[in-house]
């Protein structure tokens, strides 16, 4: 039924449902992204690569858009900080309890938590 569509079709499509994270995938994807949502703001099956972009997109991860989909599903198992954006990292302080973390750029984000991390580690 999508296959014959344009990708803006599927994309307005997408946007008239209230679906989310359809913006860079691609008419495969989004064609089976459309097939798979049966209401708005459905969430994707568990372990497909659109379940692993939308939680690599949720926790800040960058790049993941062109990870195939075993890659995809590493760095979404443990991610590695220094891909990931500021708010990624600030998330992270936070569900933590990290404190004094709000000012601080990406660097000194990323040694913020490795150095909780290894503290944590320790005890």
């Amino acid at each position: 039924m999508y296959a014959n569509m344009k990708v803006d079709s599927l994309k307005a499509l997408c946007r008239e449902r209230g679906l989310k994270g359809y913006s860079k995938l691609r008419k495969a994807e989004l064609v089976a992204y459309l097939e798979t949502s049966q209401k708005p703001n459905m969430v994707p099956t568990p372990g497909t690569k659109l379940a692993l972009q939308m939680d690599a997109k949720a926790i800040g991860i960058k790049g993941y858009a062109t990870l195939k989909k075993a890659a995809l599903a590493e760095v979404v198992a443990s991610p590695d900080i220094t891909r990931m954006t500021c708010d990624g990292l600030r998330a992270i302080c936070r569900d933590r309890g990290y404190k004094g973390y709000s000012g601080k750029n990406k660097a000194a984000l990323v040694a913020h938590i490795q150095t909780h991390e290894s503290k944590r580690m320790a005890a």
